[in-house]
């Protein structure tokens, strides 16, 4: 802030400027009411971020997975610039998956967790590219997203998992477990090929937030 007189805003004083993307505000395009929402979310983090109240007893999907963190951490939407798609090395380009249209309402969520690196599609043999919004997260699946959205440094007590060799992340299943984000069943089995239900994941959600105050 250089102009004067900006330093006596309460909103300065109090750190609680926010920064939006100009490109769906400034402009009078189909992002603008993306823009709106956006602007609901950084405005009011304390609701926008109350996901607990609306958990289902059901497996956690990807579309809601994603949902999740981009309101958990409060994540700016994802809006490529051309230099964005100069980029031919890019294994995913925004807004190519064939099963996540743009008028899909969590269209904008799922770009940008997989754009955050949180999660990812599949190609299918003629080269398309698939996101499968609707399938069922598994605790291995999760266990990723999480570790990589929460840039989880802290070390956690050592704990005997047995099925740890069959987690293709095992190094974050031992940490999560070790930090008691993650909990184990009563074989100590992880079972990271098992679906994980909204209710699981919300709890653990909780745990890594209150770990990383």
């Amino acid at each position: 802030m250089i102009r004067q007189g900006y330093d006596s805003l309460k909103s300065v004083q109090n750190n609680k400027v926010r920064e939006i993307d100009f490109r769906i505000m400034g402009l009078p395009t189909i992002e603008f009411a993306n823009g709106v929402e956006e602007m609901r979310r950084i405005l009011h983090p304390d609701v926008y971020g109350l996901i607990e109240e609306s958990i289902k007893n059901k497996d956690l999907n990807k579309a809601t997975f994603s949902k999740w963190l981009v309101y958990k951490r409060k994540m700016f939407t994802f809006y490529p610039t051309l230099k964005y798609f100069e980029d031919v090395e890019r294994g995913h380009y925004f807004g190519q998956y064939e099963d996540v249209l743009t008028m899909d309402e969590n269209f904008n969520y799922i770009e940008t967790a997989v754009q955050a690196g949180y999660l990812k599609g599949r190609f299918d043999n003629e080269g398309l590219e698939w996101f499968d919004p609707e399938k069922s997260i598994t605790k291995d699946e999760f266990a990723l997203g999480l570790y990589l959205a929460y840039d989880v440094n802290s070390t956690g007590n050592k704990v005997e998992i047995n099925d740890i060799e069959s987690s293709l992340h095992p190094r974050i299943v031992e940490k999560l477990v070790g930090l008691d984000v993650l909990h184990l069943d009563d074989q100590f089995m992880f079972n990271p090929r098992h679906t994980i239900s909204e209710k699981e994941a919300i709890e653990s959600i909780l745990r890594i937030e209150a770990l990383l105050k």
